[in-house]
């Protein structure tokens, strides 16, 4: 198996929906089969694991003996939890990507739109400052160092759990994020869209993350 990792973006491409191709080519006694994953940068990394043992089960499943079989894709942890919110009004559900546990889009002036993700993975996903930094990139700006990134964290409690939240403001585009890790997963909830329009959207994201139960 030879396993291709690259990672950029090319123009004009969306951060939130690329940056990171992972892809795998296994040559078997009857074919070459070739696997690509593509999608934002961080989901991607999180699910680079899983997608690694699935291609060696596809392989697994083609060399034993007997009918040629296709092995199941890689089991989804998230399928078996529970998690539960109350969507706000005007947010519009989208059909959530392999990437993602949950997307919506909320409407912004002049045609344009928020984009809402929910993701999920094992582990504790990296430090606070790691991930700051990355969605500081994703709307243009330079990293900040980890005192000054950790300076902007502010907690939330809710009736379930405590977020972590964070609100980062670029030339022309706004992020705002909660995450919390619990039960050996970590949940980032994330609204990115022009300033103005995440600014007026910003209470109704608050509620979002305060209406989330596990």
């Amino acid at each position: 198996m030879v396993i291709v990792d690259l990672a950029g973006l090319p123009d004009n491409a969306d951060p939130a929906r690329d940056g990171r191709i992972v892809a795998a080519m296994v040559t078997t006694a009857n074919a070459t089969l070739f696997f690509k994953m593509r999608g934002n940068a961080e989901l991607a990394e999180g699910q680079k694991g899983d997608f690694i043992k699935w291609v060696a089960a596809v392989c697994d499943a083609q060399t034993q003996a007997g009918p040629p079989r296709v092995a199941a894709a890689p089991p989804q942890a998230t399928n078996a939890l529970q998690v539960k919110w109350k969507t706000p009004e005007g947010w519009t559900e989208v059909p959530p990507s392999s990437m993602r546990y949950a997307s919506f889009s909320a409407p912004a002036e002049d045609g344009g739109k928020i984009d809402i993700s929910i993701v999920t993975f094992p582990g504790d996903g990296g430090s606070d400052a790691d991930n700051i930094n990355r969605w500081r990139g994703q709307i243009g700006l330079a990293p900040a160092d980890a005192s000054t990134v950790n300076s902007q964290v502010a907690p939330l409690k809710t009736v379930d759990t405590m977020f972590s939240t964070t609100d980062i403001t670029g030339n022309k585009m706004r992020t705002i994020a909660a995450w919390t890790r619990r039960d050996g997963r970590v949940w980032f909830f994330k609204a990115t869209g022009p300033t103005a329009a995440v600014q007026k959207e910003k209470p109704k994201f608050v509620k979002f993350i305060e209406s989330v139960r596990f």
